[in-house]
Formats: C-alpha cells, sequence, structure tokens
C-alpha cells in the first residue's frame, strides 16, 4: 500500500438510536502485524440523552475489566493495544478466550476501529442485539486476493464469539479453512467469551470464504475481515476491510447502494443468497438467480443503485477512495432508518457521508439544527424505484466542520440511513453504516427518578409514526415522550410503548419503573476498635458517599470515642438515601511487669511476668511466667492484650553481672607417672575443682586427664576454666643382643634403648656399666638388668639372660637309598637349636630340623647347627637308583671250582623287583637256568650236573617301581 507518512484519520462516533444498545459482543479479527499495520485497535464508545457506566471486559479472558462513567452525550475513546495479543482471534482452528463484552447501564453506540491514523485503517461497526443470531451466511468479496507482501500473511476470515456458555456451533465452510476441507459439516462448543476464528487456507479471491454457513443452539456474534487486499485493479494499493455482520432474520430484500471513490472498476456489490432460487434485480433489471450460499457480483458504475432479491440476501459493498479500499453489509432500506445521527470529527482527512432517504424527506434534513448545508437540490433518485428513494454523498468541509466538533444529522420528516466513507485516495479507507439494520422497533426509556421527582418517559423519533403509553393506575398517554411530576411508589411498575408507522408493522416495547431511591447501607471494619485503632466507615448501594463526623468512605481513620457514624449515598441517578453504623471505642488495659530475680549473673535465668490482661508477649523473645536467660543487661517490654483484643505495654529493667574471670594451672602439668602435682585456680574468691582435688593441695594423678575448676566471685557469679595434666608412662626400655645363648669363652654386643641415660648391672663381664652399648663375656649363665632415664627423669628397666653352652655335637640322618628319580624323601638332624640345609634349591624349608627333598641323581646334603653362638655340621647322601642297566650288575664270568670264589652267578642290584624272571641258555637255546628272585644263583649245573665250560647267554626280564626292565648278555663259566 502506498501512503505519505504523518497523514492522520479521522474516525467518528456515531449517535443514532438504530445502532444503540446496553450489551455488544465482539470477536476482533487478526490483522498482519508487518510493521504495526495491526496496531493501534481502539474501542469508540458513545452516549445519548442519558450518562450511562459502561463496562469493557473478557468474560473468558485476561483483559482487566475497564469501568467508567460517561455523562450524557459524551465520547470516549479506549485504546486496547496493550492487550491486542489476547484480542485479536489468532491463531486459527483453535478455541480461543479472546472474546470483548460491552455493558453499559444505558443505550450507548460502539464500534471497533484499527488503525485509525495510519496505514490499513478500517472500522468495524458495532450492531448490539441486532449481531446476536443463530443463521449466518457469510457475505464477503472474491474479486482481490490479500497481498502476498507482508509478513505475517493477510487472510479472508469470519470470526465468531458466543453470548452464552456450552453453545454448539455448526460451521461449513465454503472452501477450505485452516485444519478443515471445503463443504463438510463440523462443530465447535464455545463457552460464554470464547472465539474461534475461521482463516482461508490461501490468498486468492476465489478461495474466499464467502457463502460459509454458521449455526448455533445459542446466540453468537461473527466479524468478517480481509486483511490487506490487493487492489491491483485499482491501482496497486493494500488495505484492511470488513464488518460485523447480521444474522439471516435481520436480512431483508431490498437494498440502495451508493458509489464510493474506488478507481475504475468502480465499487462492487456481492449478493449471498440464503435460499435456494433467489432471484437478483438491479435497477428493476433481472440479473441472474442464485441458490442458498452462492454469491453473486455485480458493479455499482453509476451513482446509486438499486438491488431486489426474491428472498432475503446479504448485500456487502466493496469500495474506497482512489485504489484504497473498505467494506461494509448494507442495512435493507424496507421500514428501517434513523432519524437523527450524531458523530465527532477529529482528524482532517476527507469525511463523506452518504445518505439514503424516501423522497418526502430529501429538503428536511438539518445539520446542526440547520437547514440548507444538505440541499435537496443534491439528491439523485434511485433507479428502480419509481422516485420513491433518493441518495446524496456530501463531502463535509473542513473548514466548516473542524477538528473535534460535533455534527449533527437529522431529518424531520422521514428516517434515512447514513454511511461513512474516511480516508484519501493513497493513504487508507474506513467504510460502514451507522443507521438501524433492523425493521422499525419501539423503544422505550425513562430518566431516572427519585419519589417525588419528575418521571419523563421516552421513546426515540420516528417520522411519522403514532405514539400509545400505558401503565400503572390506569396512565395512558399518546404523547411521544410523557411527563409524571411527583413519582410516588404508586407509579411504579411497568410501562408499554406502542409505536405505529403507516405502510410497517406496530411494534412494542416496556420499560420498568421503580424507585430509584439507593439502598444505602454502612459498616464499620471493625465496629469495635482499641482506643487509638482505626476502623475504616464503607457505605454501600450509592455512587458517592459523605459520612458525618468528616469521615472519608472506605479510608480508615481513628475514632475519638464511641458514637453513631451517618452515611449519606447518592447512586448515579442523583437520588440520595442515609444508613448509620455504631461505633464503639474499647478502654486499654493497664499492665505491669515483674522480673523475679532482676539482677543476675550473666548466662542465668530468670522469669519475666506480666499481669492486668488475658496474654501477653515480650519482646527480647521471653515468654511470660517462663525462665529465660538475657543476653544482655536492658529493659524488656511486655505487651499485654485483654479479651477484648486491646494491647497496652509495660516495662522492667535486668541488671546482668559479669561473671569472674577465672584461670587454672597445674604445676606440673607433665608429670611421670607415680609423682604428684598441684592444681591451682586464680581470679575468684573460691574454688571447686572436679575429681574431688582440692585448691593450692598436690596429688598423685592417675591417669591423662582435664581437670576443671569453677570459681565464685563475691557477688555469687561462678565461671569455670579447666587445665590438662599429662602422665609420663615408665620408659619402654629394650635390650638388643644377637641370641640368648653364648659358647664358652665368645662374647656378645648388648644394645638398650629407650631413655638417654643408662646404668647396667652387674658389672661383672661387662666392658661398660652406663653407656647404651655394652659387649657381655660371661664365663656362666648371667642376667643383665639396665635401668634407663629420659630428659624428663622418668625411668624404665629391662633385663636379658645369656646362657653358656659348653659344647655342640650336630648329626644328620643316615645315608638314603632312592630307586627312581625325583622320589621324595624326609632329611633330618639333632643336636641343636637352629639348623641350616644345603643345597637348599634342592629342599622344601632349608631351615627347618626337619626337611625333604626331591632328587633325580645322587646328592649329597650338609646341615649346619647352631645353639647360640656355637657351630656344628654334618651331611646325609641320598643314593638313586633307577631302572636302566647301569642299575643292575650282571657279571660277564664265573668259576664255579669250588674255590669258594665267584662260585655262583645272580643278579646285584639294589632296586626292588615287583617282578623277576633270570634266565640262561647254552649255545643251542637249551636252558640251563631260571630264577624268580634275586635270591637264586647259577651254580654253572644243569639237572644236577656240571655244565661244560665256555659262553651262554641270559635274559633279564623285570618290574619295578620305576618301571620294566629287559636286559640280555652273555656269560663266560670257567673251571
Amino acid at each position: 500500500m502506498t501512503r505519505f507518512l504523518f497523514i492522520l484519520f479521522f474516525f467518528i462516533q456515531i449517535q443514532t438510536s438504530a445502532q444503540t444498545d446496553t450489551s455488544f459482543w465482539f470477536a476482533a479479527p487478526e490483522v498482519s502485524a508487518h510493521t504495526s499495520l495491526d496496531r493501534p485497535i481502539k474501542l469508540q464508545l458513545a452516549t445519548y440523552g442519558q450518562p450511562a457506566s459502561i463496562t469493557i471486559s473478557q468474560p473468558a479472558g485476561i483483559l482487566p475489566p475497564q469501568v467508567f462513567a460517561l455523562p450524557a452525550n459524551s465520547f470516549q475513546s479506549l485504546d486496547l493495544t496493550p492487550w491486542i495479543d489476547s484480542i485479536e482471534c489468532k491463531p486459527a482452528n483453535i478455541i480461543l478466550n479472546y472474546g470483548l463484552y460491552i455493558s453499559s447501564t444505558n443505550n450507548i453506540s460502539a464500534y471497533y476501529e484499527v488503525n485509525p491514523n495510519f496505514d490499513n485503517p478500517e472500522l468495524y461497526v458495532l450492531k448490539g442485539k441486532n449481531a446476536l443470531g443463530t443463521d449466518f451466511y457469510i457475505p464477503s468479496q472474491h474479486l482481490l486476493d490479500n497481498s502476498t507482501s507482508y509478513f505475517p500473511t493477510p487472510y479472508n476470515s469470519f470470526n465468531i464469539v458466543a453470548s452464552e456458555n456450552n453453545t454448539t456451533v455448526t460451521i461449513t465452510p465454503s472452501n477450505n479453512i485452516v485444519g478443515h476441507v471445503a463443504n463438510i459439516p463440523f462443530n465447535i462448543t464455545l463457552n460464554k467469551g470464547q472465539t474461534y476464528a475461521a482463516i482461508a487456507s490461501a490468498v486468492f479471491a476465489n478461495v474466499h470464504l464467502d457463502g460459509s454457513k454458521v449455526s448455533s443452539d445459542k446466540p453468537i456474534a461473527i466479524t468478517v475481515s480481509d486483511d490487506l487486499l490487493y487492489g491491483s485493479v485499482y491501482g496497486g494499493c493494500a488495505d484492511l476491510a470488513g464488518d460485523q455482520i447480521i444474522p439471516t432474520n435481520k436480512i431483508g430484500s431490498e437494498y440502495i447502494a451508493v458509489r464510493g471513490g474506488l478507481n475504475a472498476p468502480y465499487d462492487q456489490l456481492f449478493v449471498t443468497a440464503t435460499q435456494n432460487g433467489t432471484t437478483i434485480n438491479q435497477d428493476g433489471v433481472f440479473l441472474t438467480t442464485i441458490n442458498a450460499g452462492q454469491t453473486y457480483q455485480t458493479a455499482l458504475v453509476n451513482d446509486n443503485t438499486y438491488i431486489t432479491t426474491s428472498n432475503p440476501a446479504y448485500l456487502y459493498q466493496l469500495s474506497g477512495l482512489g485504489c484504497e479500499v473498505g467494506a461494509a453489509i448494507l442495512p435493507q432500506v424496507t421500514c428501517t432508518g434513523s432519524s437523527e445521527i450524531q458523530f465527532q470529527r477529529t482528524t482532517t482527512d476527507n469525511l463523506f457521508i452518504t445518505l439514503l432517504v424516501k423522497s418526502s424527506g430529501i429538503n428536511n434534513f438539518l445539520v446542526n439544527g440547520v437547514s440548507g448545508v444538505i440541499s435537496g437540490a443534491g439528491f439523485i433518485p434511485v433507479p428502480g424505484t419509481s422516485l420513491q428513494w433518493y441518495t446524496n454523498k456530501v463531502l463535509l468541509p473542513l473548514a466548516s466542520y473542524p477538528v473535534n466538533s460535533i455534527v449533527n444529522i437529522s431529518n424531520s420528516s422521514s428516517l434515512f440511513h447514513l454511511g461513512v466513507l474516511q480516508g484519501d485516495n493513497t493513504g487508507g479507507t474506513s467504510f460502514g453504516y451507522f443507521s438501524d439494520f433492523n425493521t422499525i422497533i419501539a423503544n422505550a426509556s425513562s430518566n431516572t427518578v427519585c419519589y417525588g421527582d419528575t418521571l419523563k418517559l421516552f421513546s426515540n423519533t420516528v417520522p411519522s409514526a403514532t405514539y400509545s403509553w400505558s401503565g400503572p393506575g390506569g396512565f395512558s398517554s399518546s404523547a411521544q415522550n410523557p411527563v409524571i411530576l411527583n413519582f410516588q411508589s404508586w407509579n411504579e411498575g411497568s410501562y408499554i410503548l406502542q409505536v405505529t408507522i403507516p405502510g410497517c408493522s406496530t411494534s412494542y416495547d416496556t420499560v420498568t419503573v421503580s424507585n430509584s431511591l439507593p439502598n444505602i447501607s454502612a459498616t464499620a471494619s471493625p465496629a469495635s476498635v482499641c482506643d487509638g485503632k482505626p476502623t475504616t466507615l464503607t457505605g454501600s448501594g450509592g455512587v458517592t458517599y459523605s459520612w458525618s463526623g468528616g469521615v472519608t468512605n472506605g479510608v480508615a481513620f481513628t475514632p475519638l470515642s464511641s458514637g453513631t457514624y451517618t452515611v449519606t449515598g447518592t447512586n448515579a441517578n442523583g437520588c440520595s438515601n442515609t444508613a448509620t453504623v455504631s461505633i464503639s471505642v474499647l478502654p486499654l488495659p493497664t499492665i505491669s511487669a515483674t522480673a523475679n530475680p532482676s539482677t543476675l549473673c550473666q548466662g542465668s535465668s530468670t522469669v519475666l511476668s506480666g499481669s492486668g490482661a488475658s496474654t501477653y508477649t515480650w519482646s527480647g523473645g521471653a515468654s511470660n511466667g517462663i525462665a529465660f536467660t538475657p543476653l544482655s543487661s536492658g529493659t524488656f517490654t511486655v505487651t499485654g492484650t485483654d479479651a477484648n483484643g486491646c494491647s497496652s505495654t509495660s516495662a522492667i529493667s535486668i541488671n546482668l553481672l559479669p561473671l569472674p574471670v577465672v584461670t587454672a594451672n597445674a604445676s606440673p602439668a607433665s608429670v611421670c607417672d607415680g609423682n604428684p602435682t598441684v592444681l591451682t585456680g586464680g581470679g575468684a574468691v573460691s574454688y571447686t575443682w572436679s575429681g574431688g582435688i582440692t585448691n593450692n593441695v598436690s596429688f598423685v594423678p592417675s591417669s591423662n586427664s582435664t581437670y576443671t575448676v569453677t570459681g565464685t566471685d563475691a557477688n555469687g557469679c561462678s565461671n569455670t576454666a579447666s587445665v590438662s595434666i599429662n602422665i609420663i608412662s615408665s620408659l619402654a626400655v629394650s635390650i638388643n643382643h644377637a641370641f640368648s645363648n653364648l659358647c664358652l669363652g665368645d662374647s656378645m654386643l648388648l644394645t638398650a634403648s629407650g631413655g638417654v641415660s643408662y646404668s647396667w648391672s652387674p658389672t661383672t663381664g661387662l666392658s661398660n656399666s652406663t653407656s647404651a652399648n655394652v659387649w657381655a663375656f660371661p664365663n656362666s649363665d648371667q642376667t643383665y638388668t639396665v635401668v634407663a632415664t629420659d630428659a624428663n627423669g622418668c625411668t624404665g628397666t629391662s633385663s636379658v639372660s645369656i646362657f653358656i653352652v659348653t659344647h655342640i655335637d650336630v648329626n644328620a640322618s643316615k645315608d638314603k637309598d632312592v630307586e627312581c628319580n625325583d622320589h621324595v624323601i624326609q632329611l633330618s638332624a639333632t643336636g641343636a637349636q637352629n639348623y641350616s640345609w644345603t643345597p637348599a634349591s634342592l629342599l622344601s624349608n632349608a631351615g627347618a630340623q626337619t626337611t625333604s627333598a626331591i632328587v633325580n641323581q645322587t646328592t649329597t646334603f650338609y646341615v649346619t647347627g647352631t645353639i647360640g653362638s656355637c657351630i656344628d655340621y654334618d651331611s646325609v647322601t641320598v643314593f638313586v637308583y633307577d631302572n636302566d642297566e647301569s642299575s643292575i650288575y650282571i657279571p660277564n664270568a664265573f668259576s664255579p671250582n669250588g674255590d669258594n670264589l665267584n662260585e655262583c652267578l645272580s643278579v646285584k642290584s639294589k632296586a626292588n623287583f615287583r617282578q623277576y624272571y633270570f634266565t640262561i641258555y647254552n649255545r643251542w637255546g637249551q636252558k640251563v637256568f631260571e630264577a624268580e628272585n634275586t635270591h637264586e644263583c647259577w651254580d654253572g649245573s644243569f639237572k644236577t650236573q656240571p655244565v661244560e665250560t665256555g659262553t651262554y647267554y641270559y635274559y633279564l626280564k623285570a618290574e619295578t617301581s620305576c618301571g620294566k626292565i629287559f636286559k640280555k648278555g652273555d656269560i663266560s663259566l670257567i673251571r
């Protein structure tokens, strides 16, 4: 959108009976926040002939209620921008708590305005009860796309707000929306004040949401919006357009549209049907037939046009100035309109008003009560209406109607409709209709009254209408605004207004009038107060309050005495009433304070007691009647509270005496075990020691200990001190010596430790008797004792005995034969106290008296035995015989000749045979000898006869524990 900076837009507040109400619901559409095009947002409010108390709230949201009183014929602008993110209905397809509700004590008008003074402006006229309904079709334009040059991207949307809890809404979108596809109905449930935004899924005009259907089981209101419409066909601007729409029961079949100031192809009209077979005529010429939900577009080329339909339909106008656009839903013209509209000009921008009126009223317009400003000559007949309807587009000049001036448009003879088109050709345009959207209805109201005042009944001015009033006590009047003087209780009740307009139906309205004297009540919080304490007097039931005694309503004050106070309350109508309330001022209790004792030693306890009340609270952490220990001298204050809750104070002083500085000494503090020490206390008058010790009297401590003395001064205050005594135990004296047995004639070094000086006894056989190291060379068994003394003079003793050994004889076990390799044998020795075997690598324990060895060959083992310094030696040989031939000896010759030498041949072996078979054969292979044990031998005979000399052959088959043996050879027999 092309725009010059700092151009301000004019906004107006229309005052008209048609668009006034006491309650309004609104769902604010999302507007693109690109460069703040969505702000500010404002609610524009106006009162009429009566003042109003107005409340703007979010029944389901977080907006703090905005409450203010607005005088009659006044204007109020409320900036809602600080809450914009909880007001604009976004994101799509989410139930939100963003609905706005405006309530008023009297009729007001309201509209919602976006960015009124800068780019992208639009106004959304709030239509009060005319906006609420249960059946809607969505009107919209489908000529212009939403611009894609902005972020967030703008879209076409419709926004729903519920006016009651548990409202079920059925939505059938005509094109895809965010979260839902076209033509598929879906339901949502809204509570009072909740909103739902249906936002188109794309920016293209052909997917806009015109023709979507919305129905509900309870009243809702709907806002349509087209953000940043890209007016490419008009010159390339982008602008916001939209309006609050009305339900199908408020639309009609006869419409008049007036062309704005758009560039060619000029304003466009969009007719949306609500029933099938709806025919459309323009200026009396048939255009087309459409069905429910369908929209037909037609151009507004001439100054005005007349649109009629065979069934009720919506007419939505796209208008504007230059290339800047706005949009509004148009009111039907059958029996609708306003007789007076008032607004305030607030900016310097162009302001056009569009007037629709029947022919009888073209010459009867007044501007601020002046005729001739709007001339009948400026009106143009509407084609197709047989000269019954005329229109006029009037530019109100800034010179005649400057900023902040009030403009009142009225017609003395006819109802009329008024549209507003504001802005310029490049800076943005706002467009909307402010006149009545419903058929003429009776609208009765009255000024509020107090007893004795004048009751003024009021009805809107409806040209050519007749009025008929009826009320309590047979009251009747044909005046438009009848008056009842001296209003009393019998005048209270309902007054019925009947309004009849020729050619339109008769309409009725009712207003209930009751005594508006306020029901004033007065309260005191609290009603009973202690002397000197405040209370707050509050009146309710009115708007303003005046109290006797100079008291301010709702503000705390301190009464001087008991009494009755009167408040005069006045309501918004100016009626006053009174109420009274009594206040009792209660006396304070008389409190006394005592301390028992009041003088005490530091660290001691005292008891503080208060009297004269029911409960007591002491300073300094004390509790009434309970002993406590004060930390210092000082004054302690008690607050006493009586049964009425009234409090007073009293004080008592406490003198805290210092404690004596007591000392404790021990002389000496370290003593040898069994020696005495003396404990002495100082800094006091008398002393008491722990452990039953007497002050300054020596005693022998039995163990290391800390002793505490309690010293008491002349004031009887006591303190303590402590001293520790260290008992030095007897010295741990030791004598280091090589051994206890000494060979006769040998000497041995004795070394004492544990002290700093030494004394040995006896001195016989010692090299020195006062050294730590002495040589001993006794001739007989002797015990030596040493006395050691440390640096503190404490002593300790130790002794060593030396025994003289005159002879030692070590004997090892006998030599051993072993059949097999790796055989385990036992070795032992006697005659000594300590033993050492070699070679140690073959032994299990080379330092034991008895050890074991694993041998695989013949080995000699040596043992050394000692007794003290005496030493002796011995050895033992282990012979190993295995199963090879070397372990078996068979002679290769023998001579059985009777000389008793080599007379018999046998196998020689130390092996232990498990099996044994020895045979001898002659040279012819004849067995001449056999034996099955080693004890048998061959004597050189066969069958008792000597064999001849020569060579014989033997075979040995045997088995030992070491394995099998096979041996053969030859033997020479010699005679």
